[in-house]
């Protein structure tokens, strides 16, 4: 058969199995994961979203606290630089587009872990999306997940987009560490959930407004669906919103796959 006929699929697990080749060998499957508790108490367009455009923080937490051990393959979402931060690791570093979550180009249990920076909840459909996650991590291995809270002008102006457009879904819910928990409990045995606060600093509410725009999936839907006007209204909510300095707060989860 020649590459021409080969599938999407195909093509990406023969990549993969060339880059095996190359890498450091992981540990033996018999090597005790991370564990959970060494945390620190802790349809949208989401491919051109830029996650870096409000703060970089959430991202940089997710790496420190969800990084992997030498040797174990990993899976990165790409969003908000997460891609770039595993240059050094000496496993396999495989990155995938949020859009492709919910049809990942995998084999069952062939990961150790996978980071994913808000991703999931953003997803038309975040719980297939979670379901491949953990789908393509092996038994033990580790899911590690960042999500926006309610809390903080970054909330609100989620909360706000909903009242624009009704069938805008903000996806806060996910924000929530009780429906978080419930969500990821068909898949995992152990679960532990940062708590971070945040203050981004902008040059001014509209500049502010303008990153949030790019950062957040469901304004810059919102944005697109409406006319003229108001979108122009919406983008003057988020600034009186954000203001110069936005706080908000968000979640850092590492959960481990049931074996």
């Amino acid at each position: 058969m020649s590459e021409s006929d080969l599938s999407r699929r195909a093509l990406l697990s023969l990549g993969l199995s060339r880059l095996r080749g190359t890498a450091a060998p992981a540990p033996p499957p018999a090597r005790p994961p991370r564990a959970a508790e060494a945390l620190d108490p802790i349809g949208l367009a989401l491919e051109q979203a830029d996650l870096l455009a409000l703060s970089g923080e959430p991202t940089a937490a997710l790496a420190e606290l969800a990084a992997p051990w030498p040797g174990e393959d990993l899976l990165v979402v790409r969003g908000g630089g997460l891609e770039d931060r595993f240059e050094e690791h000496d496993g396999l570093v495989a990155v995938v587009e949020p859009g492709e979550l919910e049809d990942l180009p995998f084999d069952d249990a062939e990961l150790d872990r996978c980071l994913a920076a808000f991703a999931p909840a953003y997803c038309p459909e975040p719980r297939a999306a979670l379901r491949e996650l953990f789908r393509v991590v092996r038994p033990g291995g580790h899911v590690a997940l960042a999500s926006w809270t309610a809390e903080g002008a970054i909330g609100r102006l989620l909360q706000a987009v909903a009242d624009w457009d009704p069938e805008v879904d903000t996806r806060l819910a996910w924000g929530e560490e009780g429906r978080l928990r419930e969500e990821l409990a068909p898949h995992t045995d152990q679960v532990s959930v940062a708590v971070r606060d945040i203050v981004t600093h902008h040059a001014s509410p509209e500049a502010a407004a303008a990153a949030a725009e790019r950062a957040l999936p469901p304004v810059a839907a919102a944005l697109a669906s409406f006319p003229g006007a108001d979108a122009n209204g919406l983008r003057a909510h988020a600034a009186r919103l954000l203001g110069a300095d936005p706080d908000g707060r968000y979640l850092i989860t590492l959960a481990r796959r049931r074996g």
